[in-house]
């Protein structure tokens, strides 16, 4: 199971909240919208979770069946979620002392996220990357089918996305958030690109990055031998050592053009690590 009793309480009241004015949306609710006077539709019943609100509770449904549930309401153009997930073979690194692989974090992060779209009765689109291609799961009115997507995952192979953020974007259109999840250690020549992408579909967008915490600090120690994760065929033998001042400030280097770009693009960005709670992280972060 993705998110336990305690992640549910942690994220509380938090809500997703367009960073920019959606196309289509009405005024009530948390998004803003440009036009007004546009109703609520009834989409669906979905079953009571910790934190939803107590008003949205259909009390005759429960007269009749003993059955909390709450009635989604959701406007004509719904406000959509879409996260982009990286499925690649780095992902599944899982340093000594971390308490599970960066996959894992990340589709915790993403289930959260999932989790609060689905309370404020908004639309899912979930769209992974790797090497081989796969299946976007598309549009997703139930929180347990993404979450039974996100935990079925299987990293594998090198990180691809440009399909997925494309796919995402139309999913989007001018009607919600893209949030891409990813440990963002690769691809920095596309980025400005990418980035640039989501933003012209009209959307907001959020870039997560999750990193063990070994990629941050680099604690190895005398003769080791490192192979990356998506070619096995690249290995090198070295002295940790000796090149530890070097990968520091290559990877110092690197995390800068990261939150150049997210800047310069207008990219809200997270960074986190896998030691870290997700649930408070996220909290704090919305």
């Amino acid at each position: 199971m993705l998110l336990t009793s305690k992640i549910l309480q942690k994220l509380g009241r938090c809500q997703l909240i367009a960073q920019r004015v959606v196309e289509g949306l009405p005024l009530t609710g948390v998004h803003r919208s440009r036009r007004s006077g546009a109703a609520l539709e009834f989409q669906q019943y979905r079953s009571y979770a910790p934190g939803d609100d107590l008003r949205q509770l259909d009390w005759r449904l429960f007269a009749r069946t003993d059955q909390l549930a709450i009635r989604v309401q959701t406007p004509e153009t719904p406000f959509r979620l879409g996260v982009v997930l990286d499925a690649s073979a780095s992902m599944e690194y899982r340093g000594q002392g971390a308490p599970c692989t960066k996959m894992r974090y990340a589709a915790i992060l993403a289930a959260c996220m999932g989790y609060l779209a689905s309370r404020q009765g908004d639309e899912m689109g979930l769209f992974l990357y790797q090497e081989t291609k796969l299946p976007s799961s598309g549009l997703h009115l139930f929180w347990n089918d993404f979450c039974d997507r996100l935990d079925a995952l299987k990293p594998a192979g090198k990180g691809i996305p440009q399909e997925a953020l494309e796919h995402c974007g139309e999913f989007l259109g001018r009607k919600g958030v893209a949030v891409w999840i990813s440990d963002f250690l690769e691809g920095e020549e596309h980025w400005e690109k990418d980035f640039r992408g989501l933003q012209a579909s009209g959307c907001g967008c959020l870039a997560v990055q999750v990193l063990d915490d070994d990629e941050a600090s680099f604690p190895f120690q005398a003769f080791r031998r490192f192979q990356d994760p998506e070619n096995i065929q690249h290995r090198v033998d070295v002295s940790a050592e000796r090149i530890r001042e070097e990968y520091l400030q290559r990877f110092r280097e690197h995390q800068e053009l990261l939150k150049r770009i997210c800047a310069a693009q207008e990219v809200s960005l997270l960074q986190v690590t896998t030691k870290e709670d997700p649930a408070s992280r996220l909290a704090e972060f919305l």
